[in-house]
């Protein structure tokens, strides 16, 4: 399965590509094997579902000044007068490092967020904002799992081992009830030892959810169990799901 390509479906999704890197991704989706074109679909979905279940949430109202930094982003861009030839795909995500690349994917990010991400969850004290979301998803080397969680709804994570940080997303997920929270933990390499990555309590799980989770350093996985209200410093339970880092 091709990962550097599955890594394009966020920004492909919300329409963060310019015509020349979208014509390239289309290319190179049409030559790819079924695996990978069906996990880049299904990422494409997601990502089209998630957005959608948004913008049935409380709209923020945008900062004044968000309109004049969007526009002036714009305007430094260069126009191209005609379409080039594709592109290498690896060339691309370096040059979204810099920090035009980076300024177009904050921008994209923000505008998602006025247009809705009412997120309500703590995750180790971290909310998400436009740039720690767009870093992650810009980086080079992120890698998207998606699982189905028991109960209903699902769980994705884009984490990036450079950005040593994850955003989790859930969709649909039941909430926990109303004495208890859903707590979150990285999980080592030895599947053993679990660290606290923060809980959500019956109010913070919305029909769509998102956090970002920093300081994942080499733990492989992230895992969810059911605790008492205020959380634990270890799990009384057995996780109720477990989704991979890598």
């Amino acid at each position: 399965m091709d990962e550097e390509l599955i890594g394009w479906a966020y920004p492909y999704a919300i329409d963060a590509l310019d015509l020349d890197e979208r014509r390239t991704v289309d290319v190179l989706l049409a030559g790819t094997d079924d695996t990978t074109r069906a996990e880049f679909e299904a990422q494409v979905r997601l990502t089209a579902e998630t957005m959608a279940d948004l913008s049935t949430l409380d709209a923020l109202e945008p900062p004044p000044a968000l309109r004049n930094r969007i526009l002036d982003a714009v305007a430094l861009t260069p126009q191209t007068p005609e379409l080039a030839p594709p592109v290498s795909l690896a060339a691309e995500r370096r040059k979204r490092r810099s920090p035009w690349g980076m300024a177009l994917a904050a921008a994209a990010a923000a505008v998602i967020v006025v247009s809705g991400i009412g997120i309500g969850v703590q995750a180790s004290d971290n909310t998400p904002s436009p740039n720690t979301v767009s870093e992650i998803m810009a980086a080079p080397d992120v890698r998207t799992t998606t699982l189905d969680i028991p109960g209903g709804g699902t769980a994705t994570t884009a984490f990036s081992p450079s950005e040593d940080a994850a955003v989790l997303t859930m969709n649909n997920v039941t909430p926990p009830s109303a004495d208890k929270v859903y707590q979150m933990w990285l999980v080592a390499p030895d599947g053993v030892t679990m660290t606290p990555a923060g809980t959500m309590a019956p109010g913070d799980v919305k029909p769509a959810t998102q956090v970002v989770l920093d300081g994942v350093g080499t733990n492989t996985r992230l895992a969810f169990t059911v605790e008492p209200a205020g959380g634990s410093t270890t799990p009384t339970d057995d996780p109720f799901a477990i989704i991979p880092l890598i």
